[in-house]
């Protein structure tokens, strides 16, 4: 009798927990359904996109926001009103819509992004180089995205392949400002340069 009730005990105990191992499975499931789902929803996207921007400008000390994001996976995406301020907060760069048709990215090769076709609408690019220093504040830039990079010294890395095959550029424009040179009243200005 008290083996019989020992084997019904082992039974019960390995029913409970086959059913909480399936519920915990079950669970999985559904929640990774759930944010496939969400994050297939341009509000889910512009979201997340937002907060990689904050995360991008603390690290690199200039402001980075983005309006919206639209990605149709691994074929469309669509990022509006990106914006880079430099370090004295002026506007850097300035993108309306900008839509990137991707041509080649897998899962199996991170390493690798192709993009036939970006096009880019009313874009600003503002170059300056401010009174009394002697780079320009894309310089500052650049040298502070490396911020974002974290090197490991201990693995050899494989450097990332990217491509555009063909960049389309609407109503466009770039100016460049060096305050340590004068206005010119005539002629061309080659310090203070604005072109649409």
């Amino acid at each position: 009798m008290e083996k019989e009730q020992s084997i019904n005990l082992f039974k019960v105990i390995g029913k409970a927990i086959l059913k909480i191992v399936l519920a915990v499975i079950l669970l999985l499931l559904v929640l990774f359904a759930v944010v496939f789902v969400a994050i297939r929803y341009p509000g889910v996207q512009t979201r997340v996109a937002q907060k990689a921007a904050e995360y991008i400008s603390r690290t690199i000390d200039h402001e980075v926001t983005i309006g919206r994001v639209d990605v149709e996976f691994f074929s469309n995406v669509i990022l509006e009103q990106v914006k880079v301020l430099d370090y004295p907060g002026e506007e850097l760069f300035y993108v309306g819509p900008a839509e990137g048709d991707i041509s080649l990215f897998s899962l199996f090769q991170p390493n690798t992004l192709g993009i036939a076709t970006l096009e880019l609408q009313e874009p600003r690019a503002h170059l300056i180089q401010y009174e009394g220093t002697d780079t320009l504040n894309m310089s500052t830039f650049i040298r502070s995205l490396s911020n974002l990079i974290t090197k490991d010294t201990t693995k050899v890395s494989q450097p990332f392949e990217f491509s555009i095959d063909e960049l389309v550029i609407k109503n466009g424009h770039f100016s460049y400002d060096d305050f340590n040179r004068p206005r010119t009243d005539y002629g061309i200005d080659y310090f203070h340069l604005a072109i649409d």
